[in-house]
């Protein structure tokens, strides 16, 4: 399992939801 795909996802997802709370 590759560690770094784990918080990049994290990442993703909290940008997505910053994006969403901007709107």
């Amino acid at each position: 399992m590759n560690l770094q795909y784990i918080p990049n996802r994290v990442v993703i997802e909290t940008v997505y939801l910053s994006l969403n709370t901007g709107h």
